[in-house]
């Protein structure tokens, strides 16, 4: 489908019947806001997507409808990929997105996405393509799942992200793919236990502050 003007709905849902993945575009400007703040059931979060054919893509912008302060849900089904390529944005400061999904699902994000309350990763054994400097928003990435999840950056270049990063996982925090190099510039915080980041291609970069919620911390690497 696409978008010939703003929508506003209270959630979207990729069904588990399409061949070769879902496609959402836009005419000019036009965007959809999306507005669930449900973490539960499943079929009222914000976006799920069921489908695991093909790649399910978003090339419209989408903005976060669900107020200051909120957290809202996106979901993919594992195996699955869910590619968002538009612009996200907010309607009310600080609000948060949570990514999800089955085991091996794939996210890869880009646009210039400028909501405020940060990335929230809390499933194990997601893989997430990283294709834009702003890929999660102005605020912090969260990690807190009890590990497995992969990062790459597959922008074709190296990419520095302004964003804390807050490691609240298991031991196995993350892997780092490295297509191509990834910088994490804003203060990196390890929480709640000992963490372990396995980079397995390219460079991995913390240029920002290293602390920790309580010494000692330690960093496996």
């Amino acid at each position: 489908p696409n978008l010939s003007s703003d929508i506003t709905i209270f959630r979207l849902n990729f069904a588990d019947d399409d061949s070769k993945g879902y496609t959402l575009s836009a005419s000019g400007a036009a965007a959809l806001t999306l507005l669930s703040t449900n973490s539960t059931p499943a079929a009222s979060l914000a976006f799920r997507s069921e489908n695991t054919n093909g790649t399910n893509t978003v090339t419209a912008d989408l903005k976060l409808g669900g107020g200051a302060g909120t957290t809202q849900y996106f979901y993919q089904v594992g195996i699955g990929t869910m590619q968002l390529d538009g612009d996200i944005s907010e309607s009310g400061a600080s609000t948060v997105l949570s990514l999800g999904g089955g085991a091996n699902a794939v996210y890869k994000i880009s646009g210039n996405n400028t909501f405020s309350g940060g990335v929230v990763i809390p499933t194990s054994t997601l893989k997430v393509n990283i294709n834009s400097a702003t890929a999660f928003g102005t605020g912090a990435l969260t990690i807190n799942s009890s590990g497995g999840d992969v990062f790459d950056n597959v922008s074709g270049s190296p990419l520095t992200l302004a964003n804390a990063l807050n490691l609240d996982s298991g031991t196995t925090a993350f892997f780092f793919t490295g297509t191509s190099d990834l910088t994490f510039s804003g203060v990196v915080t390890f929480n709640g236990c000992n963490h372990a980041i396995r980079v397995n291609g390219g460079t991995l970069t913390f240029s920002g502050a290293v602390g920790e919620d309580a010494s000692p911390r330690s960093l496996i690497k």
